[in-house]
């Protein structure tokens, strides 16, 4: 009996030391990130946004950014500047 190849591959596990060092990068771009939007600061009360609590649910797959701004009407100059330190 011939065997024959299946057209779908299985994706091969990461190994233990792969899956760290994977979440030491993934911790350091969330770092750098959190670093990045604490330069913003909010022009009223003079503090950075983060510090604030103005900036949740911080997500980076790959290349991309996610994140939640809490801000008010008169704040929308502040997510321009997001977009532009990340």
């Amino acid at each position: 009996m011939v065997e024959h190849a299946s057209p779908i591959r299985r994706q091969q596990t990461p190994t233990e030391s792969e899956q760290y060092a994977g979440e030491a990068v993934q911790l350091e771009r969330e770092r750098e990130a959190i670093a990045a939007l604490k330069t913003i600061l909010e022009p009223n009360l003079g503090t950075d946004i983060v510090s604030l609590g103005m900036v949740r649910n911080l997500r980076i797959v790959e290349d991309y950014v996610s994140v939640r701004l809490y801000i008010g009407a008169h704040q929308t100059e502040l997510e321009s500047k997001v977009v532009q330190v990340l």
